[in-house]
């Protein structure tokens, strides 16, 4: 609207005479509105100043009117224009001040660049805006979140959102974004004292209960998980967001009672809100409740059908049921619907299709899905995992190496294109690009994931001390991770120690309780040992859990969870 209004105002001195227009009095409102409208403008990107090239020498006369010298054709006019406005007024003792509709009217601007995927611009206009305004804690937040978010500058962010406590030390949001962003770094030392100080500042935020109970049960902390969200909910005792995630944690812990008991509470007092039905849906799903979990599902995408992950559960429903076409139509809805959401949606529908050997289709999907979400290195590498699978291994390099470009701390890049090399037989190279990955990726999220795909790699070329040395620094790291103990069991058995196997797959066990390739292994194991009687348990375990997961690929405690490859294939 502004930059049309400007626009207006161009065309309209193009039929006043420059002169006449400075001098005459009559214009003074109509020169004010106009310099009004480059302080404006001096934030909009530099190719929109092409549309009105013909008018420089209008603005030019009417600076000159203020006392101040200008250039017509320097890049940077417009920014010297806002800056002598604002002296202008200081000379005539106005306080230095950017009116509200002209920072919102930035902002907004901003946002739009983010979604048109013109981050840097973003980023640029909003730095400008939070240098006037540092006590909107709004845009401190929203610049950060690009950071980190979209160009995934997680050191810039942590940056950002130290400056911004700096003016303003009280907000307990900024608290807990600095707290989210640490939690997802991996720093979860420096995310509980963040989620503390986050608390302190606002004891009854349930938003912080919710993260920082979220981030205690990823870590295995299960009982400090119930009590931060229990203590949350006596503050916010209808909180919906508490309840919902009480309800999924009862789920998770495989305390399906419970969870229905507090999810259909929820639904009952929110009984607009999707979020309880998909729940319900995914709960009834691995309770293999099936048409139950088809009529909440489809309840949720009814109540809001921007609700992506719920389109995502009924597409795997459907997809397990063998109905294959209403996936693909779940799938397709969801991204037609909203292309910007959950991500997943894009990758599970792009392996439906692969395995539905519908290849073409499914490298379109891929193409199509990354122009939405250029800066997610996972869809790059899945991408680049199918064309390896049907041999373009230089095409699959080239979406390797654009992820790693687009996102160059991203691990699983790295980690697919080293196995790509080693499948081929570059061992060296293969072994460079572990060792890159792990210098550049370290602390970020999948990196243990790199370190257990590089010991495995090593394990295959004989060199065990390597792979045991790699195992032990990626559990150091993360104990959490049943897949790593699992490997660790596996690589001591192999070695002729049955009691360290035994030991590091009891350790798999408690860290993940719900998998059957643990159990299954294990039963390999004392079957190779000679005791069989152990192993026949193991089996019987693991075929009782492999019924539960119902997709191949999904984790029973996490069913929307995106599949990573962790190992050579």
């Amino acid at each position: 609207m502004l930059l049309m209004e400007a626009q207006k105002l161009c065309k309209e001195c193009t039929f006043v005479s420059v002169d006449r227009f400075c001098n005459n009095s009559r214009n003074k409102k109509f020169e004010h509105l106009f310099l009004k409208q480059l302080n404006v403008c001096s934030f909009i990107p530099k190719r929109i100043y092409r549309l009105v090239p013909q008018h420089w020498q209008v603005i030019s006369k009417t600076s000159a009117n203020m006392n101040k010298p200008c250039t017509g054709t320097n890049n940077n006019a417009f920014e010297s224009k806002e800056s002598f406005y604002r002296a202008d007024f200081r000379k005539q003792g106005t306080p230095e001040r950017t009116p509200k509709h002209e920072m919102d009217t930035r902002v907004s601007l901003a946002t739009t660049l983010e979604k048109e995927g013109k981050y840097d611009e973003a980023i640029r206009l909003l730095r400008c805006v939070v240098t006037e305004k540092p006590r909107s804690g709004a845009i401190w937040m929203k610049l950060a979140l690009v950071l980190s978010r979209k160009k995934h500058q997680l050191d810039e962010a942590s940056k950002v959102f130290q400056e911004s406590l700096q003016h303003n030390p009280d907000n307990a949001l900024l608290w807990q974004g600095w707290a989210d962003l640490e939690k997802f770094r991996k720093r979860y030392s420096e995310a509980r004292e963040l989620f503390q100080r986050a608390l302190k500042a606002n004891p009854n935020m349930a938003s912080a209960y919710h993260s920082w109970g979220a981030m205690e049960y990823s870590l295995g902390n299960v009982e400090t998980a119930l009590g931060l969200l229990l203590q949350g909910l006596e503050r916010n005792p209808e909180n919906r967001y508490l309840l919902h995630a009480l309800g999924v944690l009862y789920d998770k812990q495989g305390n399906a009672e419970e969870a229905r008991k507090v999810l259909l509470l929820g639904k009952e007092k929110y009984p607009d809100n999707a979020q309880f039905c998909h729940a319900l849906g995914v709960l009834e799903f691995k309770a293999g409740n099936s048409e139950l979990s088809r009529k909440y599902l489809s309840m949720a995408v009814e109540l809001d059908a921007r609700h992506t992950l719920s389109w995502l559960s009924l597409g795997q429903l459907e997809e397990h049921e063998g109905n294959i076409d209403r996936a693909r139509e779940c799938y397709h809805m969801g991204t037609k619907i909203d292309p910007f959401a959950a991500v997943q949606l894009w990758q599970t529908w792009a392996r439906l299709e692969e395995n539905d050997h519908q290849i073409d289709k499914a490298l379109s999907i891929y193409e199509a899905a990354t122009k939405y979400h250029p800066y997610d290195g996972e869809l790059w590498c899945a991408w680049g995992r199918l064309l390896s699978s049907q041999s373009h291994f230089d095409l699959a390099r080239d979406k390797f190496q654009q992820g790693i470009i687009l996102q160059p701390n991203v691990s699983y890049a790295y980690q697919c294109w080293a196995q790509l090399e080693a499948y081929q037989g570059h061992i060296e190279e293969a072994r460079r690009l572990y060792m890159l990955g792990a210098k550049e990726s370290k602390g970020n999220e999948h990196y243990t994931a790199l370190l257990h795909s590089w010991a495995l790699f090593e394990w295959k070329q004989g060199y065990k001390d390597r792979a045991r040395k790699l195992l032990t620094f990626a559990i150091d790291l993360e104990d959490h991770h049943g897949w790593l103990w699992r490997s660790f069991a596996k690589l001591e058995a192999e070695c002729g120690d049955l009691d360290s196997a035994r030991h590091y797959f009891s350790r798999a066990i408690n860290a993940k309780p719900f998998e059957s390739c643990t159990w299954k292994d294990w039963a390999q194991v004392e079957e190779m040992f000679g005791y069989l009687d152990r192993a026949a348990i193991y089996w019987k375990r693991s075929q009782e859990l492999a019924s539960v997961e119902k997709i191949t690929g999904v984790d029973p405690e996490r069913p929307l969870a995106r599949k990573l490859e962790r190992n050579l294939g």
